[in-house]
């Protein structure tokens, strides 16, 4: 639908985006995402979404060899993720 994009934008600590996504973490993780996607904003939710989708997708082992340069896809993600999760925390705590 043309307004799903603003309701399923990227949340949680990977940025979890699309309906498509959120239903099927939602399932996964057993909560009503397609009804109540701001459950991502939630910390514990944001890290079980972000530990699901890693998963499921099996990206541990592209993680662990990398892609040969310190600017790989890997390693620039891993840095935005590290510091989504670091902006995230100090928005909540500080």
């Amino acid at each position: 639908m043309p307004q799903d994009g603003w309701k399923y934008k990227g949340r949680g600590l990977i940025q979890i985006t699309g309906r498509t996504n959120y239903i099927e973490i939602g399932i996964a993780l057993n909560l009503p995402l397609e009804l109540h996607p701001e459950l991502l904003e939630k910390l514990s939710y944001a890290a079980m979404s972000a530990t699901y989708f890693w998963e499921s997708r099996k990206l541990n082992e592209p993680a662990d060899k990398g892609m040969g340069s310190e600017e790989s896809l890997i390693n620039t993600t891993t840095k935005f993720i590290q510091l989504t999760y670091l902006n995230y925390y100090n928005y909540l705590y500080f």
